[in-house]
């Protein structure tokens, strides 16, 4: 019978460690998250803060609204002369762009210019972004899938891109 007792309290004993083990990741987990939320969240909002700055650059409002002039008639000579100056203002002011994209969703500037007056992925994929971009907001585009089209349709050849948008 004291066998039985003793056992008994045991068990009970290495129960009521256990759950109280569990209590105490629990809480450790949710302060390590809560804290890594927190250290996220203000590295957005100085990035988004930054990213707005940018956006009233007067040089790049100036050579983004010749860009617009000539996305409409669209002159290879007039772009390549835009798009050098964009590439040295974003050299020498260390910006880094990928694309600039019009209202309707339509890149007319970029990187390359195979990817000028094509649909922007980002416009085809969440286009209520660009609408809150156009409506003033620094935007925060979570990953989106791509397939390169050097590399088979495998793993190795999926990747995942990330942007912020800025109003110009």
């Amino acid at each position: 019978v004291l066998v039985v007792f003793i056992a008994a309290m045991g068990w009970l004993a290495i129960i009521y460690i256990e759950g109280e083990f569990s209590k105490n990741i629990k809480l450790q987990l949710e302060n390590d998250l809560n804290s890594a939320n927190g250290r996220l969240n203000f590295w957005l909002n100085q990035k988004k803060d930054y990213l707005k700055s940018l956006g009233h650059d007067q040089k790049l409002i100036d050579l983004t609204n010749e860009l617009v002039k000539v996305s409409k008639n669209y002159n290879e000579r007039q772009y390549n002369t835009i798009h050098n100056k964009l590439v040295q203002l974003f050299e020498e002011n260390n910006y880094q762009g990928s694309y600039i994209i019009n209202k309707q969703g339509f890149n007319i500037g970029s990187i390359h210019n195979s990817f000028v007056g094509k649909l922007n992925s980002i416009a085809q994929s969440s286009p209520e972004l660009i609408d809150q971009v156009f409506d003033g907001e620094v935007v925060f585009v979570p990953p989106l899938a791509r397939i390169d089209n050097e590399l088979d349709n495998t793993q190795e050849g999926v990747s995942s891109l990330m942007h912020f948008i800025i109003p110009i």
